[in-house]
């Protein structure tokens, strides 16, 4: 399941912009390899930081998830095209947004209205056979 899709891009940047990223041979189709390429990029990113709180695959794609993968798609595809942007450039500036989020998500400062799951109640237990050796039976070399 891939968080966004080209049509989300299409609905966010435009299609004169997508295509023009996405169209490398200029014939009017997207190359799928590259669109293919960089949103499944853009997911395993995304599941990296969601799989230590939620479940995976999600259920539901949240809106700010589909939002957070078009931004770090949008400035994948700018770079895979060639472009060299600078810190200060939107699409960067907005890449880094979303990858903050990510973060915030991850460590559940930033929650994305889906339950999280319940935590196992149980942990690591450790029992002893007790004590072999100690300084009463150590006879003076203690």
């Amino acid at each position: 399941m891939s968080y966004c899709a080209l049509t989300d891009l299409i609905a966010r940047y435009g299609e004169d912009e997508i295509m023009a990223l996405v169209d490398r041979d200029r014939t009017g189709t997207p190359d799928a390899a590259l669109v293919e390429g960089v949103l499944a990029d853009v997911d395993a990113l995304i599941d990296a930081h969601l799989a230590g709180r939620y479940a995976l695959p999600l259920a539901q794609v949240p809106r700010v998830i589909v939002r957070i993968a078009c931004e770090l798609a949008r400035e994948a595809l700018m770079m895979a095209h060639g472009a060299r942007l600078t810190d200060h450039a939107p699409e960067r500036v907005a890449a880094q947004g979303a990858r903050s989020m990510l973060k915030d998500i991850a460590s559940g400062r930033m929650h994305i209205g889906l339950p999280t799951p319940a935590s196992s109640a149980g942990g690591v237990r450790m029992d002893s056979g007790g004590r072999v050796w100690g300084r009463a039976e150590a006879e003076g070399y203690l």
